[in-house]
Parts: C-alpha cells; structure tokens; sequence
C-alpha cells in the first residue's frame, strides 16, 4: 500500500497496519515485536514523497528492538498498593491500541484519596 514492509530476522514480512501522516509514515505490527530480535525495513523504491520524487532504489534498515521504559513508569516497586498501581505495564509501546492522542477538555476538580496519616 505505502510501498513499506517490515521483516523478522527470518526473512517473513511483519504484518502491520500503516498510516501515512503528513510528515511521516507509520508501520504498526499486528503482533508486538520480540525485544532482542533483529527487523529488517524496507522502503522500496517507488515510494513517492511529497514533491513526486520516486526514492528510485530500495533502502534497507536493519534494527534490534528493545523495548523501552515508559514515562511515568515505576523503577521500584511502589511504597503502597492501591488501584492506581494494578498493573504499571496495562498500556505499552507494543499495544497498537496505546494511546495516541489527548485533547484538551476544561478544568474541574475533584477529591482524591490521601493514604498519608494526618499527624
């Protein structure tokens, strides 16, 4: 479709799901990717830019995914447990469905729990 694939380190084409952008295209495999293993990109070379110039060869990028450590994410272990520590990996990189976008909804406020004692 996007004159773009993706291979594992066997030579088998990655299913993905692509999104062109105006910037930048966008491979998101069906299945994550293994951390360790070694990807092959190819970019072939039909693949058009935006002026119509053609890349006119096919461009191999060889990567080893490694999985990186979330914003936000707990090194160590939390001082307490409670319902906003369930499960600190619940959306990953990996996760196609991952949040991508946050739009800005008002200001309100709200109580929040507070486990510190009140001495």
């Amino acid at each position: 479709m996007y004159k773009a694939k993706i291979f594992d380190q066997a030579g088998v084409e990655v299913s993905t799901v692509s999104s062109l952008y105006p910037e930048h295209l966008l491979l998101v495999p069906n299945t994550p990717y293994q951390a360790g293993k070694t990807y092959t990109l190819l970019l072939q070379k039909d693949l058009v830019s935006e002026q119509g110039i053609a890349l006119g060869k096919d461009v191999y990028q060889q990567f080893v995914y490694q999985p990186r450590q979330l914003p936000g994410e707990p090194e160590i272990d939390p001082p307490y447990h409670g319902t906003v520590y369930v499960d600190p990996t619940i959306i990953t990189a990996n996760d196609p469905s991952s949040f991508t976008k946050l739009s800005y909804a008002g200001r309100e406020t709200r109580t929040m729990y507070d486990r510190r004692s009140a001495s």
